[in-house]
């Protein structure tokens, strides 16, 4: 499990690698790549996080768990807008 833990984190790496050094070439493509990445995301908060959140049927972690998720939300949107 430990090597196959090094071996995915490795291609982390590589993966980065290549998008430095060919990430100047490739400005119009990084516009598909962008929201690709950010659905992928989306998904995986869509699938897997939110199902967890409705475990609790407490009004108070249910309102907490709402703000949470405002906040990032509007914590993204600074960024998005910031830059």
């Amino acid at each position: 499990a430990l090597m196959f833990n090094f071996a995915s984190a490795l291609t982390s790496v590589i993966g980065v690698v290549l998008a430095l050094m060919i990430g100047s070439a490739m400005d119009e493509t990084m516009l598909y790549f962008i929201p690709l990445t950010a659905g992928g995301f989306i998904y995986i908060a869509g699938s897997d996080l939110i199902p967890e959140l409705h475990h609790n049927t407490d009004v108070k972690i249910s309102i907490l768990q709402l703000l949470a998720l405002l906040g990032g939300i509007a914590i993204m949107f600074g960024l998005a807008t910031a830059f």
